[in-house]
């Protein structure tokens, strides 16, 4: 189960609209940040961010090279939306 779990990820990072789809996720899953809030809010994200993590770690495993690929697609994406403006 978990060899066709880490298959299917792999599947879906081989587009590049897969790509774009999982690390849309792990942004709003907070991996990439710090949860605290100094309030009940930081229960909340942490919450998401653990579930991001895991996404991440099995990632790790299925195919770190297009996680790679992945970040860099994604920091080409943030400098276009810098320049030409936030896409709708």
């Amino acid at each position: 189960i978990r060899a066709r779990e880490l298959g299917d990820i792999s599947a879906v990072l081989s587009t590049r609209e897969g790509r774009r789809f999982v690390w849309s996720l792990l942004e709003e899953a907070g991996v990439f940040r710090g949860v605290m809030t100094g309030n009940s809010w930081t229960f909340f994200n942490d919450g998401k961010r653990h579930v991001g993590l895991k996404v991440y770690t099995d990632l790790m495993k299925a195919c770190p090279d297009r996680l790679k690929e992945m970040w860099r697609e994604a920091e080409i994406q943030r400098q276009e939306d810098e320049t030409y403006g936030k896409r709708g």
